[in-house]
């Protein structure tokens, strides 16, 4: 196994700790103390404030493909989720996401990366005001979206009700779902993005709001559920 690697003065990289690669088959686990720096650094995403990140990673047929997570962090000034919150009709979140941010307890996704697309499976992530369910794919050629999710509010309160058993996950739909829960689809040019959100979704019980998700091609298309799992393995074991 290679020595982690040291990082310049960059706060991003400084508080990227470590850097683990499995030389023969290129497998890398990645560590980043403060997610939003990282994330801002890469060019990823730039709303992200604080929180720790690890990915896993293996390079498959296409690209690669791996898994992320997140955990304590905030999302400031997202206009995406945003335009949702308001199409939803959903107060009091809209004015935390332009004033301190929205607190998320953590995030997991499954990602598949080509030079084509960019695919996301079973994003998930979660805090005491909010949800979020999220797959789809983004065309880095064409740099289109075609992405499509669950918002749901009180997350924290639908967190302690899909426990129920039995009825819980009639009533909320499951993982990430709740009894108030709106679909949505982000789709178009990623510099202008088209937001729409089905108000009827939101009043159906979650085991029926399936009815109501978009359509997106990637779940036939190498997305959603047909993602393969991410890979798994202990980044400070020694080479093989």
């Amino acid at each position: 196994m290679e020595r982690p690697r040291v990082f310049g003065q960059n706060r991003a990289r400084k508080r990227l700790r470590n850097d683990f690669w499995h030389r023969q088959d290129r497998r890398f686990a990645l560590e980043a103390a403060d997610a939003g720096a990282f994330l801002g650094f890469s060019g990823v995403i730039e709303t992200v404030r604080g929180g720790a990140l690890s990915a896993t990673g293996q390079p498959d047929a296409e690209g690669w493909r791996g898994q992320a997570k997140m955990s304590a962090y905030r999302l400031l000034e997202e206009p995406v989720l945003g335009r949702i919150l308001a199409i939803a009709s959903i107060t009091g979140i809209p004015e935390l996401l332009q004033g301190e941010g929205i607190a998320f307890e953590r995030a997991t996704l499954d990602y598949r990366v080509s030079p084509q697309k960019i695919t996301v499976a079973n994003g998930r992530t979660t805090g005491l005001s909010v949800g979020l369910k999220l797959d789809g794919k983004i065309d880095r050629t064409t740099e289109k979206l075609d992405l499509y999710g669950t918002i749901v509010p009180m997350a924290g309160i639908n967190r302690v009700i899909s426990a129920i058993p039995l009825l819980g996950t009639l009533l909320t739909g499951g993982d990430g779902g709740g009894i108030f829960a709106w679909t949505f689809t982000v789709t178009g040019q990623m510099a202008d993005p088209q937001v729409s959100v089905n108000p009827l979704s939101g009043f159906a019980p979650g085991i029926l709001r399936s009815i109501f998700e978009g359509s997106s091609s990637s779940n036939t298309e190498g997305g959603g559920a047909n993602l393969p799992p991410p890979p798994h393995f202990n980044p400070n074991a020694g080479d093989r």
